[in-house]
């Protein structure tokens, strides 16, 4: 499946790698993740046909003003538009979605919204039922490293799943919950089922199983962190656990550590 997100922020580009390492569960390496500006946008279409031909799947991340690109459109299964929490990327992208499900032809299915507000009674048509969250820049880097601890392993999931859902029928207004939990209940075998049903099926009953049968709870218990935002709170104190140093006249507090990585975390070996 190779899926298109298109933004003029960095919400592209982390969708990009929270879908690559949903759809990836637990073999890293496939699918994979390419990002850049316009000027990388002639290059696209030949990864594209390569990851097809190759049956592998391919994240892009363009800037919206590839979304009109059809050499990009046509090789893609679902073109999402994203957007972070600036108010400015989130006006830009309604104006782009609007356009795109306005102008587009007959052979290109409408593009998907993905926000980074969650839900609301006025979201447009094709939005996906699942929240763009801003990866932090550690959260990012223990992604491409292979972390799937905790929430970098169920937010990749949820928005897989979502993205798959839409990919198998792109021009539906929405996704129906009841629609999906039918398909799941069904038996695989069921003759009302189509080769398209099975398939996306399977592929959910996979991601779902790569749900719970995934690395456990990454980040510290409660008390846990209590006892480190007090810490934070006294810099410099002797026998802290995060110090605040000083550089010049500038106090620089040390990037986050990496905390609890589970058992079977490819992390887990280098932590």
């Amino acid at each position: 499946m190779n899926i298109g997100f298109f933004a003029d922020d960095m919400s592209a580009s982390q969708a990009a790698l929270l879908a690559s390492g949903g759809l990836s569960g637990h073999d890293p390496g496939a699918p994979g993740v390419l990002a850049g500006s316009n000027a990388l946008a002639e290059a696209i279409p030949d990864y594209l046909d390569a990851a097809t031909a190759s049956g592998r799947h391919l994240m892009v991340a363009l800037p919206l003003a590839q979304l009109s690109n059809l050499s990009i459109r046509s090789r893609i299964d679902l073109a999402v538009i994203a957007f972070g929490p600036s108010l400015v990327a989130r006006d830009g992208a309604l104006r782009a979605m609007t356009a795109g499900c306005t102008s587009r032809t007959a052979t290109l299915a409408p593009p998907w919204l993905l926000s980074a507000s969650g839900r609301s009674r006025h979201d447009p048509p094709h939005t996906l039922p699942v929240r763009m969250t801003m990866l932090r820049p550690y959260e990012a880097a223990e992604i491409r490293r292979g972390c799937r601890c905790g929430g970098l392993h169920r937010r990749p999931v949820g928005l897989a799943a979502a993205l798959r859902i839409a990919a198998d029928d792109p021009y539906a207004p929405s996704l129906d919950p009841a629609e999906v939990a039918n398909l799941l209940a069904a038996d695989g075998a069921s003759t009302t089922l189509t080769d398209a049903d099975i398939a996306l099926r399977e592929d959910l009953l996979d991601l779902a199983d790569d749900l719970d049968r995934g690395p456990g709870r990454r980040s510290v218990p409660k008390e846990s962190c209590r006892r480190l935002a007090v810490a934070d709170r006294r810099p410099g104190r002797r026998g802290s656990l995060n110090p605040t140093q000083s550089v010049g006249n500038r106090a620089v507090r040390p990037a986050p550590a990496t905390v609890r990585h589970a058992a079977d975390c490819p992390r887990s070996a280098i932590a």
